[in-house]
């Protein structure tokens, strides 16, 4: 006849099988923990990441009503407003120089002012430019025959934008632009360093 176990050994055995389920158990809880932390970084990281594309963004947004749709920009002290057009290529931001408005198109691109030999030349050809402002003849036959290096450069002065003025602007030539004019992110913080420093 088998010997039941001893009352000890009982009580050890038991023991022992509330141990392995503890251990059991709290393995499960620290994967899930981690699982858990895991998740939260990568959602965090994520979140982070569109918080600095919405930081970039916010500078060139467009706050569109029925009535006057405007982009603003808030400097130190006051808040610019420039009048836009939407059009089947975008939105654009009325930009006047020699009493001759002409429509830039936001980039969210880090750049100034540029605009495609073709804008360069509509302006000249309507009479905005000179030859000489151009870099003489030669410049603008390179224009005409579209080789013209990017590192021409084409100053402007009293740029009215909105309600502020820009006493001078340098408007880059970039080859193979898809609009004509373009105004991009450093154009928007020079708008901005004029706001701040105007009392």
């Amino acid at each position: 006849m088998r010997k039941q176990p001893s009352s000890i050994n009982r009580i050890l055995n038991k023991c022992k099988d509330y141990l392995i389920s503890v251990l059991i158990f709290i393995l499960f809880l620290c994967f899930l923990l981690l699982f858990k932390c895991k998740s939260r970084y990568g959602y965090r990281k994520e979140r982070q990441g569109k918080r600095e594309a919405a930081i970039t963004t916010s500078m060139i947004k467009a706050i569109e009503s029925d009535k006057n749709p405007v982009y603003t920009i808030h400097g130190k002290n006051k808040t610019l407003e420039l009048p836009m057009e939407v059009t089947d290529k975008g939105k654009l931001v009325s930009v006047v120089w020699n009493g001759h408005k002409t429509g830039f198109e936001l980039s969210d691109e880090e750049s100034e002012f540029t605009v495609s030999p073709q804008g360069i030349l509509a302006w000249y050809e309507s009479g905005l430019l000179t030859a000489e402002e151009m870099g003489g003849e030669e410049t603008i036959s390179k224009l005409e025959e579209n080789i013209v290096s990017d590192s021409l450069n084409i100053c402007l002065l009293n740029v009215q934008i909105g309600n502020c003025t820009l006493p001078e602007v340098n408007v880059r030539i970039v080859q193979g632009q898809e609009f004509p004019y373009c105004m991009g992110l450093k154009a928007w913080n020079m708008l901005l360093s004029s706001l701040s420093s105007d009392d």
